[in-house]
């Protein structure tokens, strides 16, 4: 989201301590090392879901801001030079001139934000745009912004001077002020110490700033997320001799400084040396220790080097930052406080300065702001459901660390040069641990369910039949959406009681669906060993009615559970409740040991379960389909599905129940007196795709549609809609370059071939004689559809298979969608509307055609891109 907020200026205040700041304090010296920092500013920017029982967001908002407001002149009476004015370099006149307090207006969602954080965006969150108006040395040192979203979410933003605040004082400041927010009078605040010139005295002598120039210039910023797990197994990975425990921050930032070396020197085409700048918080590691609550700047620098003959590899990198940590540490301790360690400080900063502003070396700054526990900054509303730091000058080689809210992952906001950051993102090890920008999702439970009662002996290995063989290693994926019942007022305890329910019956239905427990063991098997299914519990904050809105695909993908590999588990679920008590349900089942019939006849078991209706009777699945579809020794012919990724663009329409009516009418000819919805509303996609495809060529071209077929009822004998596994087929129905785009040829053309599909099945019985076939029929059709001069379209639908009646309990979805988790074009999946009468129409296709398809005047006749809501 990188363009400009709707923002509206409610009110600008100047906030001043309650109580007036003693005439003892009113003139607070800089130590030595506030005089260092050069006139920058601390950024943060906290995040507040809407607490879904207010409806009066305005009203709310006045109330919160005024809390905001009284609390924050209090905690300025703690703080008191962050009330002051900076006069030189030497001191802050501490005259209670006050804070800046900023209220603000956001129009639009807070997930609007949090679905995909930008820096750009996150700046006008912030009460002073640093790198567009540049504060004055005497303007104010703490300047806040609280802004208010339209869903009644909250973002406060905070910007304060390095002159008299690091940023571990900064979150004792929150801390105090959320405290008084709270008006909890059985909470101790400890006030802060400010004599930090009494620790670092200030020297006669020329002040070494610290050299912002290096890192300034063209950047990328990217935001990586190396979640707790990731870091368990890298932190392993570096592991030495000399490192046998290395921290959170240490791997993190050596697997960074790694990567960024590495495209550098790819980029340069040689060795180049490096030096990190690595910010250390040196209240503990002075002697004797300073408490927390020292407020100013005791932050110093390690400078860990690298040589351009040094080999940039892990184990290595992190030694080397530990030694010098270490160094540092032991430096400090043999030195006194006093002009003897304020010295120590100067030589330091000289040495470093000169060694950094060599121009055959780059130069990168590393801050971490990791166990400094600003997750806990709770006003009285909980605390924030993500938070970041901001960065709001164009600078290069910096990186920022910040814990993730879980307090085990790390966060890292990253900024390179655009070439070395090409390079950087898509470097195959980092990748490896970390996740680019993922959505702030709260995940609040991971778990494997496993089934309720074991799986006898006799079905502990499932051999896959050959339709399965042909399936490439992918996922179905499907999102059920279902609305708050409004006579619920406690969500946080109904999702508790929800995603109980849920388990349970899950363990229950997966005693049934035992495959679904199990794991792949290689082509040819699944080993039902009931390992379970994995079951996310997550926090959503905003409400259903944003995604229904405008429902898309990039939202709902994060609905989902994580994609995973062949051999882990082959089902996932994510239950999200969202903060107006409505909840979604992702599913994500391989494709290995299922179809979509047997992914809705799953959710009805599960649904039926969970209702625990003693009535009802669930009829137990039934895997037998190598037994149907023997395995062949023969090399399997895989589907095709490289011939499908690719660029493409992602659209949602809605075909309407009287509209397919009139469609309906319109494609009946002689030979198809009864087209079907299904087949009208194929043929129409296909006939305006390949238009749009013909005209951006400037020449007709052939065409081919597989079309998938359930072939449960195209058997003799047929089979039960409960046999489970896949049962799926293709048709290709082809279209000549001089064939015209007619919609009743090509509905003919579909019915066609779907009826000699039918006669051909019904001709072969079952065993061999159909596994050949089958093989021969995927055979030609990848020969045919990998043919370079045709356009290859592939139509899926999940009509009929009565989705919305999973009911858990709790009523049916208001909606629901499959989700598209890979970049797919010429690929359409059609699924019912919730009245079963309409069609909803998933396309996707290159960028080209996609812009003549959906302004094809024949298509809009027909179709709509409705909101749900």
């Amino acid at each position: 989201m990188s363009v400009p907020l709707r923002i509206e200026i409610m009110q600008r205040e100047t906030i001043k301590p309650s109580s007036p700041t003693p005439l003892a304090l009113r003139s607070l010296k800089l130590s030595l090392l506030d005089q260092f920092m050069p006139i920058t500013q601390i950024t943060l920017v906290l995040y507040y879901p809407s607490n879904g029982n207010d409806t009066d967001h305005l009203g709310k908002a006045k109330e919160t801001s005024l809390r905001l407001k009284t609390s924050l002149s209090e905690a300025l009476t703690l703080f008191y030079p962050f009330a002051g004015r900076l006069k030189d370099n030497s001191s802050i006149e501490c005259d209670d001139q006050g804070a800046v307090y900023i209220e603000a207006r956001i129009h639009c969602i807070l997930s609007d934000i949090l679905r995909k954080p930008d820096n750009e965006v996150l700046k006008q969150l912030l009460p002073a745009a640093v790198g567009d108006a540049v504060i004055t040395a005497r303007d104010s040192q703490l300047l806040v912004q609280a802004s208010f979203f339209d869903c009644g979410g909250l973002a406060i933003g905070m910007n304060l001077s390095h002159k008299v605040a690091d940023a571990a004082t900064l979150t004792s400041f929150i801390k105090c002020w959320a405290a008084a927010a709270r008006s909890s009078s059985t909470e101790v605040i400890i006030s802060p110490v400010f004599m930090g010139d009494s620790i670092f005295p200030q020297m006669d002598l020329p002040i070494p700033m610290l050299p912002l120039d290096l890192i300034q210039g063209e950047a990328v910023l990217k935001r990586l997320v190396f979640e707790a797990p990731k870091i368990t197994a890298l932190r392993a990975k570096a592991i030495s001799a000399s490192v046998p425990n290395p921290t959170r921050v240490e791997s993190v930032t050596a697997l960074i400084w790694k990567c960024a070396m590495s495209a550098s020197r790819s980029n340069l085409g040689v060795p180049r040396k490096a030096v990190l700048s690595l910010g250390v918080n040196i209240r503990k590691r002075l002697v004797p220790a300073l408490p927390d609550n020292y407020g100013g700047n005791y932050a110093s620098s390690i400078s860990a080097r690298m040589e351009d003959h040094d080999d940039l590899e892990l184990q290595g990198i992190v030694s080397r930052i530990r030694k010098d940590l270490t160094e540092f540490g032991d430096h400090y301790a043999k030195i006194t406080q006093g002009d003897d360690i304020s010295l120590a400080i100067c030589k330091t900063v000289e040495d470093f300065g000169k060694m950094a502003m060599s121009k055959d070396i780059d130069y990168y700054n590393c801050t971490s702001w990791c166990n400094f526990e600003l997750y806990c900054a709770d006003f009285g509303w909980g605390k924030p459901t993500w938070l970041s730091p901001v960065f709001t000058t164009e600078r290069k080689n910096v990186v920022c660390l910040i814990d993730t809210r879980d307090g085990d992952g790390i966060e890292a906001w990253i900024s390179l040069s655009p070439e070395d950051m090409a390079l950087f993102e898509s470097n195959k090890e980092l990748l490896e641990f970390s996740a680019a920008n993922p959505s702030v999702i709260e995940i609040m439970l991971r778990e494997t369910i496993g089934p309720s009662s074991p799986t006898p002996p006799d079905l502990r290995s499932l051999k896959l039949s050959v339709l399965d063989q042909f399936m490439p290693i992918s996922h179905i994926t499907l999102v059920l959406l279902y609305p708050s019942n409004g006579n619920d007022t406690d969500h946080l305890g109904k999702a508790k009681e929800t995603s109980l329910r849920l388990k349970t019956s899950l363990s229950e239905a997966l005693t049934l669906f035992y495959p679904f427990a199990g794991r792949l063991r290689d082509n040819s098997s699944i080993e039902c060993d009931d390992h379970g299914a994995e079951y996310i519990e997550a926090r959503i904050h905003c409400i259903l009615s944003d995604i229904l809105r405008k429902p898309e695909n990039e939202v709902l993908k994060q609905l989902l559970p994580a994609v995973i590999t062949a051999r882990d588990s082959q089902l996932l679920v994510q239950a999200s409740f969202f903060d107006c008590g409505g909840v979604a349900i992702g599913v994500g089942l391989s494709h290995k040991i299922a179809d979509a019939a047997t992914l809705a006849s799953f959710m009805k078991c599960w649904a039926a379960t969970t209702r625990s209706s003693s009535t009802e009777v669930i009829i137990s699945p039934v895997f037998m389909g190598a037994s149907i579809f023997p395995q062949m020794d023969l090399p399997i012919p895989m589907l095709p599905v490289d011939l499908i990724q690719g660029e493409a663009v992602l659209k949602r329409f809605v075909f309407e129940g009287p509209k397919i009516t009139e469609l309906r009418a319109k494609a009946i000819t002689a030979s198809v007196p009864n087209p079907t919805r299904v087949e009208s509303v194929t043929a129409l996609i296909w006939k305006c795709a390949m238009s749009a495809s013909r005209s951006n060529l400037g020449v007709p071209r052939k065409a081919v549609l597989s079309l998938d077929v359930n072939i449960r009822k195209r058997l003799v004998p047929a089979l039960p809609d409960n046999y489970g596994g896949n049962y799926v087929s293709c048709i290709s129905a082809r279209m000549e370059d001089h064939d015209d785009l007619e919609l009743q040829g090509i509905v003919s053309r579909i019915r066609k071939d779907l009826t000699e599909f039918g006669d051909h099945y019904a001709k072969i019985t079952q065993g061999d004689d159909i596994s050949l076939a089958i093989c021969k029929t995927v055979e030609d059709f990848g020969k045919m559809a990998m043919s370079k001069d045709i356009d290859y379209y592939n139509c899926t639908s999940w009509c009929n298979f009565e989705l919305y009646d999973a009911d858990f309990g709790w009523g049916k979805p208001t909606w629901l969608s499959p989700v598209f988790t890979v970049e797919l074009k010429n690929v359409v999946c059609l699924i019912d509307t919730r009245d079963g009468d309409g069609i909803e129409a998933w396309i996707s296709l290159s960028p080209e055609d996609m812009a003549l398809f959906e302004s094809n005047k024949e298509l809009l006749e027909f179709s709509a891109a409705i909101h749900i809501m």
